[in-house]
């Protein structure tokens, strides 16, 4: 049952092959998959289709030395996406029950929420800021109220609290975390006014804003769930952190120019995050004299995941492992984007592709924020119009639980089916390959499901009371 995916990077050199070997058979065999003199993206996108980091590479000597350059370069891109699937995969597993918790509560307010369509190309023609919350944002929040006059502000959940010391609301603000604490960030912090841009799967505890948009769920369980009420609903791409889609989001609305600010992937200074940051301000808060910050902070930026790269000025610096992945992805996008992004601040970790320039660079442009508010205007406008009317069916989403439990009890309950009558692109077989890495026993891992399932229906029951619909 092994898929094969065969590299050639000549079409004439496979082509020569074909006169000295019959290979209908192979060619024909739907398991195995030729890409020939195909680029780093469709090679990267059809492994990454595979959805596993549990493959082996068997490698031909001859052709490597024959195109060494080229498999070089392959193998490390494969390499660095063996460790995003790995890192997309654990996070999946760590945050399942939670993502499909939040999804299943916010699924009222998801029902009224507009279309993320309704942004494509809104600020066409008008430069964008990104805001994270790395170090590095501490140089450019003393001058955000003047960039603010110069280009649209779209922040993260995390940055939010300095954006509001320095007396500036943001245009746009993010959250994607699907975790409690993570909404404490928004204490003291003024957002009635910005839009906010979530996913089904982000935290629920929280009082949404007026001009919600919901983009659809980088989770595939999730958007099975999401796909019963809004099908087909646009999403943000996900490099696995809330910035990735803040910088996508910036495209989505048509910016012709996005700077990044605070977004560091690295420990300049030894620091982790700007200062009073939530972050820090709590790390602050529980230090005592038998544990100062100093020693939260020294373990956090000496991990043993910690390793040395170079910032914009050539510099060493420390950075971590995991925050590498990030860096990759956006390195991937800046090499195949035509659009213009630049990076705030020489302390971070250096991005190929992404230049790096001074704030001065954006203080220089013309003044924009009357064309910037106007717009927000009519957008806020037309959110506030198109919001829909409460459609939920709390049957819609039992009856769609109680099915995939009757497949499974039905497989389970049959001897002559197996894992392999699954149905497709089903929420049982998102559930399946999930955990199919840690238990090999099918019949078991089929229970596990179930068990998984019947769990969130029951969840489901008791949020929205469904003994008395």
């Amino acid at each position: 049952s092994t898929e094969i995916i065969i590299v050639e990077p000549s079409i004439r050199f496979f082509a020569s092959t074909l006169f000295y070997r019959d290979m209908s058979q192979i060619l024909a065999d739907k398991k195995i998959t030729f890409l020939l003199e195909a680029s780093e993206d469709q090679i990267l996108g059809s492994i990454a289709m595979q959805k596993s980091d549990k493959f082996p590479i068997i490698k031909n000597i001859n052709i490597l030395k024959l195109n060494s350059n080229f498999f070089e370069k392959i193998e490390k891109q494969i390499d660095d996406l063996k460790k995003t699937i790995a890192a997309n995969r654990s996070t999946a597993k760590k945050f399942k029950t939670l993502w499909i918790k939040n999804t299943i509560r916010n699924m009222e307010d998801f029902s009224t929420a507009v279309s993320p369509a309704i942004l494509t190309n809104r600020f066409a023609g008008l430069p964008a800021i990104v805001l994270g919350a790395g170090p590095s944002l501490n140089k450019v929040l003393p001058k955000i109220k003047e960039l603010q006059e110069k280009a649209l502000i779209i922040a993260v959940d995390t940055a939010l609290r300095g954006l509001t010391s320095h007396g500036v609301v943001p245009d746009f603000f993010l959250i994607s975390d699907p975790q409690y604490w993570n909404i404490r960030h928004l204490d003291n912090t003024d957002t009635a006014q910005s839009i906010l841009i979530t996913s089904s799967e982000a935290v629920a505890l929280f009082p949404k804003s007026k001009f919600s948009i919901y983009s659809s769920s980088s989770f595939p369980i999730c958007k099975k769930i999401e796909e019963l009420l809004k099908p087909g609903l646009p999403s943000l791409r996900s490099g696995g952190s809330v910035i990735t889609s803040a910088w996508d989001l910036a495209q989505t609305l048509g910016c012709n120019q996005i700077f990044l600010a605070g977004i560091d992937f690295s420990y300049p200074d030894c620091q982790t995050h700007y200062h009073d940051s939530r972050f820090e301000s709590l790390a602050l808060a529980n230090s005592n004299r038998f544990s100062p910050f100093t020693t939260y902070n020294f373990a956090t930026v000496n991990a043993r995941t910690t390793y040395y790269d170079y910032n914009y000025l050539g510099n060493k610096i420390k950075s971590d492992k995991r925050l590498s992945i990030y860096k990759w992805w956006f390195e991937r996008q800046f090499e195949s984007s035509n659009l213009k992004s630049f990076n705030l601040e020489s302390d971070g970790l250096a991005i190929k592709n992404l230049k790096n320039v001074e704030i001065k660079a954006i203080l220089d442009f013309p003044d924009s924020r009357k064309k910037i508010d106007s717009t927000l205007v009519e957008l806020k406008t037309e959110i506030l119009k198109n919001k829909g009317e409460n459609s939920f069916k709390k049957n819609t989403i039992h009856d769609f639980f109680s099915q995939e439990i009757a497949i499974i009890e039905d497989i389970l309950n049959s001897s002559d089916k197996s894992f392999k009558d699954l149905p497709e692109n089903s929420l049982s077989k998102e559930f399946f390959l999930l955990n199919l890495d840690e238990i090999r026993d099918k019949s078991e891992l089929l229970r596990k499901v179930l068990e998984d399932l019947k769990y969130f229906r029951f969840f489901y029951e008791k949020i929205y009371d469904y003994s008395k619909v």
